[in-house]
Formats: C-alpha cells, sequence, structure tokens
C-alpha cells in the first residue's frame, strides 16, 4: 500500500510511470493548459500510485525563479471577521475561482487602521504573493497602502470613487436590486414600504437608501420618513426601532425592504414575536438572500446576494491582470442579482 505522501520520490519518477516528459508532468501538476484530458489521466494517476505530491516550498521558490510569480492570491478583510456572513459567502466564489485557474489561496485580517506597509500581515508587506482581493472597511489610505505594495489588486464592494479611484471594483448594482424589490412588493399589492437599515452613515447604505426613495417616486409611491428607520450601527438591533411601531394601534406600512439578511431575521421574529406565524398584519419583507436556499420565517420577497459571483469575478478579473503585465485601472463591474421564488 502506498502512503499519501512519498517523499522519496520525485516529478522524474513520475515522467516515467506515466511515460510522458517532466516538463508535461509539471505542466498538469501545476494546472497550465496544453494538456489532453487522457494525459492529464495517466499523469495523475502515477502520482496517486507513487504517492507524490508536490512541496509547496520548492515550488514556491522555482515559480520566483522563473518568473517572479508564487501563484498566490491574498483575500484580504479590513475590519471585518472572515465568518461575518456579509462576507464569508465571498470564500465560495473566491474557492471558486482559484480552484478554476489554478491559483492557491492566502487570508490575511487587517484592522483597517494601519498607517504604513510594516504595520500589515508579513504574507502581504514581504510581498509573497502574486495579486490581492480586498473588501471590507476601507479608507483611503488602506487602498494607499495597497497601491505601495505595487502588486494587483481588486476591490469587491460598493465605495466611494474617492476610495477606490485607482483600483479595479466588482460590485453590487444598487440601484437596478433596489428597483427589483420595490417592484415585487408593488406586484403584490404593498403601497406603503418602510425601509430598515442598522447603519446611516455608510456609502453603501446611504447609496441603497437613495436608490430606495428614488425608485418609490418612479413607481409614484410614498417617501414617507417616519417609516425610514436607521439604526445607530452593527447589531444596534431592530427592536428598539421597529417594536414600539408594531406595538402601537395601527402599522404605518405593509412591507419593508432591508437588505441585510441578519437584520431581515430579526424584524421577521420580531413580527412573529407579535402577530404569530398568521402575520396577520401581511408585512412583507423583502431582502437579499444570503444564499440562494436560505428562508425567512415568513413569506417573503428575496433577491439573489450574489455575494459568491461578485468574489468569483473578482478573480477571475485579478487573473486577467496578472496574465496582462499592462493591466488596466479604474474598471467598476456593477452585477446585478436575480428575484428568487423561496416558497
Amino acid at each position: 500500500m502506498v502512503s499519501f505522501m512519498n517523499e522519496e520520490t520525485s516529478i522524474r519518477d513520475v515522467a516515467d510511470k506515466s511515460g510522458f516528459s517532466i516538463a508535461t508532468v509539471s505542466r498538469i501538476l501545476n494546472r497550465k493548459p496544453g494538456a489532453s484530458a487522457a494525459t492529464q489521466k495517466k499523469v495523475l494517476a502515477a502520482c496517486e500510485a507513487l504517492g507524490y505530491r508536490l512541496n509547496p516550498a520548492i515550488q514556491d521558490l522555482a515559480r520566483k525563479g522563473w518568473n517572479r510569480d508564487t501563484n498566490n492570491l491574498v483575500f484580504v478583510i479590513a475590519g471585518k471577521a472572515f465568518s461575518d456572513p456579509a462576507y464569508s459567502g465571498a470564500l465560495d466564489g473566491i474557492a471558486r475561482g482559484i480552484n478554476e485557474f489554478g491559483y492557491n489561496l492566502a487570508l490575511a485580517g487587517i484592522s483597517g487602521k494601519e498607517k504604513n506597509i510594516y504595520e500589515l500581515p508579513p504574507l502581504l508587506r514581504e510581498g509573497r504573493f502574486d495579486g490581492i482581493i480586498i473588501t471590507g472597511n476601507l479608507s483611503r489610505n488602506i487602498m494607499i497602502l495597497m497601491e505601495k505594495l505595487e502588486k494587483p489588486h481588486v476591490v469587491l464592494g460598493v465605495y466611494s470613487d474617492e476610495i477606490v479611484k485607482n483600483a479595479n471594483c466588482i460590485r453590487l448594482n444598487i440601484t437596478k436590486t433596489i428597483a427589483k424589490l420595490v417592484n415585487a412588493l408593488k406586484r403584490k399589492g404593498k403601497k406603503r414600504i418602510a425601509y430598515f437599515t442598522e447603519y446611516s452613515d455608510s456609502f453603501y447604505e446611504m447609496r441603497c437608501l437613495d436608490a430606495f426613495k428614488l425608485e418609490l417616486k418612479r413607481n409614484k409611491l410614498v417617501v414617507d420618513k417616519r417609516i425610514i428607520f436607521c439604526g445607530k450601527g452593527a447589531f444596534s438591533g431592530a427592536v428598539s426601532l421597529l417594536g414600539p411601531v408594531l406595538d402601537g394601534p395601527s402599522i404605518p406600512f405593509d412591507s419593508i425592504v432591508c437588505l441585510n439578511f441578519r437584520c431581515a431575521q430579526e424584524i421577521c421574529y420580531l413580527i412573529l414575536s407579535r402577530y404569530g406565524i398568521k402575520n396577520e398584519i401581511g408585512i412583507l419583507p423583502a431582502t437579499l438572500s444570503v444564499m440562494s436556499n436560505y428562508k425567512l420565517p415568513i413569506p417573503a420577497v428575496y433577491c439573489n446576494g450574489i455575494i459568491d459571483e461578485i468574489a468569483y469575478m473578482g478573480v477571475k478579473t485579478l487573473i486577467m491582470m496578472l496574465k496582462d503585465k499592462g493591466y488596466s485601472h479604474n474598471l467598476k463591474l456593477e452585477l446585478t442579482p436575480d428575484l428568487l421564488d423561496l416558497e
């Protein structure tokens, strides 16, 4: 029985057993194009039979010696956790991208308050990577540090032009997303549409709220400031803002848009606690779904959050930048989600 890894086996042994050249074996193991499916199958079968595995350290040194590339991409999150539902979905899209294009992935968390490159994690400041995908609480100073690293980088998310003015950016098309949710509610007979966000001052949330107001006006629906609820930051909660309204003698809205899925869940459980599972007041939430199989506990309207697709396109864009050493700057690619039928 062959062990999982045989350190004495070399790439030459694999070439001899498979009947192909060392160059062909190397091309296949490094996921480079040019070999047929049949050839790949034979080479990989030889690797398995011999217990051969690549030595990552040797491969890294070899690539640097050949073309200065490491075959490593770094996913950087500033001021947020990788476990945050708003960002964890991006890992699925990034994983799909690196597997498809044959790269390795490293993760780097930063505070977002770094002032110079020496405060960055060693992986970043030592340049042991080819390109960066970055998101989170970004500032102009953080983006300047990314530029100083002199490596291609792609931003995921909606930020002001000042922050990402020199960066390629993949982001959600807010205007079209809000339009789909509002129009879906209108088709269901909803006329008094409220809005909830935990934030009131982030660029993304302000853009969302502006788009919501414009879409109401475009549909000749009432824009009522009394049913636009803005919290005071992450996890400030819907209970304090919406609880007194739901306890009142009459409810001033018949539906509510909340793009944050976690907040939408909180709103739904608040409704259930007041009115039970029948939800006799008929409030219909509208939100971005974290994943297409995530559902709220009461009937709702959903758009696919597509964070995985945005992240995948981030990887694809970064690979294109790496292959074209004269890569372009200031690409702003916007993706629009589809309405989902999860009932």
